[in-house]
């Protein structure tokens, strides 16, 4: 699986990212930003990703058409309907081309 260090190392003029399942689930990180993918078209995440991450952040994408995230990414509760952490958040902004969202 993939690491934060693996995505921060991508060129960023690319127009698609598929991350398998059990990526990024470092503990050094909090903050996914992946707004300096400015071509990206498509964003795929597996299931049970980004554990760690307090803060998902998609910003000024004017080209993603779609965003699917798998079960049990950007939680450390898993498998728990109930529990919430209150402390993490996710952001979309100025996404004009977004046409689906697909989470879980």
């Amino acid at each position: 699986p993939y690491t934060l260090f693996d995505i921060e190392s991508l060129d960023s003029n690319i127009t698609s990212l598929i991350l398998p399942n059990w990526s990024c689930n470092d503990v050094n990180y909090t903050i996914f930003d992946i707004s300096r993918f400015t071509l990206l078209e498509s964003l795929e995440i597996g299931d049970d990703s980004f554990g760690s991450i307090e803060s998902f952040l998609i910003n000024d994408l004017p080209k993603l058409r779609s965003l699917k995230i798998g079960s049990n990414s950007f939680t450390q509760v898993k498998y728990d309907k109930i529990a919430r952490n209150e402390s993490k958040s996710f952001h979309i902004l100025n996404c004009e081309s977004l046409e689906s969202i697909d989470i879980g």
